[in-house]
């Protein structure tokens, strides 16, 4: 490792700092010769013989680990807010360091706060300099917030992430960081009155973009939150019926063998987890029975990567990882099924969470691969000698844009708002379903409502 993050070398898939290193030999190993080499790049070799006995090497390597895990997670919530703390821009917060404030990303920060406990602590004045921000983009006519900002032109794949799509979301944050506030909206939600008609409401559903599951999941759970709010803040009861008419058709389209929903494109069992996620907070927030919860366990267990993680290749992403370890560790309150594998997957996906926090304090969104460091042999050469001034153009790490919004770009690796909130996120609900992995319980709290962010750690039953 270059001072405490990956040294960005195209064959090192991971890498652990010298001690770290040291430590795991040490249990099978007799340390002989440590060698430093320079090529195009610092490399240290390790030359070791194996130990003839090796005593109870299984519970000393538990034992090292362990002791790795309460370092990483000593301290952790502070780095993240310092993070945090310095994408503020009075009442708005940047995405990455040194982008503009957006609304989205003001959501995520507040959220992040609430998780990791600094909310609560905020001066009168910076609290209301927020909410002022928040309700300021909120539309009179539609209820909708920060309608002006979206552009056709600005989404990557218009067939799901289009305009509507991006102003649902930004209404969907803007409702849960102000209730993290413990504010609400300054006008209706007046789009969504029409969704008070169950015909309605389940054909907007059924109609939606069920070719991509786990896209139209997201939908799903932004009408449901904002019946919610219907509900409970302008006295639409209503609304009530119309959330268990929708949990209600859901449930007759759970496939059986998977426990997940894989839509008319009959989606991987690992987009159904993506999907699953967005679903289920809303079952066990009503006391609504899930069936099938083995085989919802059985299902995440099975994209799991050598890693730890969850998302589509090695190396995770923010919102994958979190979908299942939140799935995991709901379900596994409610059914022994696997419980000692389900403990190990939550253990090995929090070693490799606390692996992922950059020295800034921070957390990527994706980290980096081996494949996203390959250069050619000429790159090389000159990175190594320090003249890649004779180089046409300059060694670029690939981005990737939140969401699909062009607005929301980051490099593979660099700390975002997003992971700021859903990788100690993830590592929290990870701590409460396993207390003993760390020393103290770590500061902040789930969201009170269902949906990103809500864990209630003694849900309701399910059925098989």
């Amino acid at each position: 490792m270059v001072d405490g993050r990956h040294s960005q070398h195209e064959f090192h898939l991971y890498e652990w700092p010298e001690n770290e290193m040291t430590e795991i030999l040490d249990v099978a190993f007799e340390l002989v010769e440590r060698r430093v080499r320079r090529r195009f790049g610092l490399e240290v070799w390790f030359l070791a013989a194996r130990l003839k006995q090796i005593n109870d090497a299984p519970r000393v390597m538990r034992d090292r680990m362990a002791g790795q895990r309460i370092r990483r997670l000593s301290g952790f919530t502070e780095r993240v807010a310092e993070w945090v703390r310095q994408q503020w821009q009075g009442g708005k917060a940047s995405y990455t360091k040194g982008g503009p404030p957006t609304l989205m990303a003001t959501c995520f920060a507040v959220l992040s706060e609430e998780c990791i406990g600094t909310l609560s602590a905020w001066p009168q004045q910076r609290r209301q300099s927020v909410i002022s921000f928040l309700k300021s983009q909120q539309s009179v006519a539609d209820g909708l917030f920060a309608t002006a900002s979206v552009r056709r032109e600005d989404c990557d794949q218009t067939s799901h992430c289009d305009p509507e799509y991006i102003r649902l979301q930004l209404t969907y944050f803007s409702l849960t960081a102000l209730h993290a506030l413990q504010e609400v909206p300054s006008h209706p939600l007046a789009f969504a009155r029409r969704f008070l008609n169950p015909s309605f409401a389940l054909g907007w559903v059924d109609g939606g973009p069920w070719d991509n599951p786990w896209n139209q999941s997201n939908r799903v759970m932004f009408l449901l939150r904002f019946l919610i709010h219907l509900a409970t803040k302008e006295g639409e009861d209503a609304a009530w019926l119309v959330y268990d008419r929708l949990l209600d058709y859901l449930l007759e389209r759970q496939n059986q063998e998977t426990g997940l929903w894989h839509g008319a494109s009959h989606a991987s069992v690992r987009e159904g987890v993506f999907a699953a996620y967005h679903f289920f907070p809303f079952f066990f927030w009503r006391g609504r029975a899930v069936p099938h919860p083995e085989r919802i366990i059985d299902s995440v267990l099975s994209i799991q990567h050598a890693d730890g993680l969850f998302g589509e290749q090695q190396g995770g992403g923010a919102c994958e990882d979190l979908d299942a370890i939140d799935t995991l560790v709901k379900f596994s309150l409610v059914t022994e099924h696997r419980a000692t594998e389900v403990r190990n997957a939550l253990i090995r996906a929090l070693d490799r969470l606390l692996l992922l926090q950059n020295p800034d304090g921070g957390f990527p969104d994706q980290p980096l691969q081996a494949s996203d460091l390959q250069r050619s042999l000429r790159r090389r050469v000159a990175d190594g000698l320090g003249v890649t001034k004779v180089l046409n153009r300059p060694f670029l790490l690939p981005r990737t844009h939140y969401s699909g919004w062009q607005t929301m770009g980051a490099a593979k690796g660099e700390s975002t708002m997003w992971a700021a909130w859903f990788r100690p996120l993830a590592i929290r609900l990870i701590l409460a379903r396993n207390p003993d992995l760390s020393e103290s319980p770590i500061p902040g709290c789930f969201h009170s409502l269902p949906g990103l962010g809500w864990h209630n750690p003694m849900p309701s039953g399910t059925s098989a």
